[in-house]
């Protein structure tokens, strides 16, 4: 049975799908949910629903974003299934993550922002901005004009986030190593971006706390190569170790290969 009421919470007239406010007049039951209690009533949320959509959805500028598409397009044609490029947001602090929407999306191809892990919202292939449909103002003209200034230097925006955060810009982890750091980003995410890498020799500034965190000990990174080298393993050797036997390529581009070479590169001791 039907009753008629004032909602005690906000929600959705389940006949016009318009929203009510709390304290709204609306008639309840078990079977059919909350209604509007009038007709009337249903076209003034339909009207204002309609306006709200419209105020969401609306292009909220234009960024040119198409270096950023064909750099993120051109990891992932190589493999990598959700390629990501970290950048500092204007004020030089915040972390901005870019992605790429899939073929299955309402709008392939577009640009996904977050900001320090907030989704802010998209760039479409064609420059359109559009904000996050719950928070569409986030998306303002200064992170719009910013992320014009990525899309026509991605690696230069690229290298100051490493610089400032000590991590990889395309998928997050700590760098170490001086090379690294002065491009933006890792051996392993080099390979996969297909941008060019050189260890520079020169061990960064950090501490043996940090690298063991994301790494683990030297005699961890070395015992779990050795572990997969089909013969001679790591030998341990002083405070050091080294390869008993040929550490191929393919174990190279391991985390664990790169750990240990960092380990015996850069002169930590067990």
């Amino acid at each position: 049975m039907a009753r008629t009421m004032r909602s005690k919470f906000p929600g959705w007239c389940k006949s016009c799908k318009g929203k009510f406010p709390a304290g709204a007049e609306i008639v309840w039951s078990r079977a059919t949910g909350a209604r509007h209690s009038t007709e009337a009533a249903c076209d003034v949320a339909k009207a204002a629903w309609e306006v709200e959509k419209a105020k969401r959805s609306a292009v909220r500028g234009h960024a040119d974003l198409t270096g950023v598409i064909e750099f993120i397009t051109a990891a992932r044609e190589r493999g990598l299934k959700f390629p990501k490029l970290r950048v500092l947001d204007s004020d030089g602090e915040a972390e901005l993550v870019l992605g790429l929407t899939g073929e299955r999306s309402k709008v392939p191809g577009s640009v996904t922002v977050k900001r320090d892990r907030e989704y802010v919202g998209l760039v479409r292939p064609n420059g359109d901005v559009v904000g996050a449909w719950d928070a569409p103002d986030l998306f303002d003209d200064a992170l719009i004009a910013h992320l014009a200034k990525v899309g026509a230097d991605p690696t230069g925006l690229a290298k100051a986030y490493a610089e400032f955060s000590g991590a990889c810009s395309f998928c997050g982890t700590t760098i170490t190593d001086a090379g690294s750091i002065e491009v933006g980003y890792g051996p392993v995410c080099a390979k996969h971006w297909g941008l060019p890498h050189k260890y520079a020799g020169v061990r960064a500034s950090v501490t043996r706390e940090e690298i063991e965190n994301v790494y683990g000990t030297p005699k961890e990174a070395a015992r779990g190569v050795g572990e997969m080298m089909p013969e001679g393993g790591f030998e341990e050797s002083g405070s050091t170790f080294s390869a008993g036997g040929s550490l191929d390529a393919a174990l190279r581009d391991t985390p664990e290969g790169i750990a240990a070479e960092m380990w015996t590169d850069y002169g930590f001791r067990m």
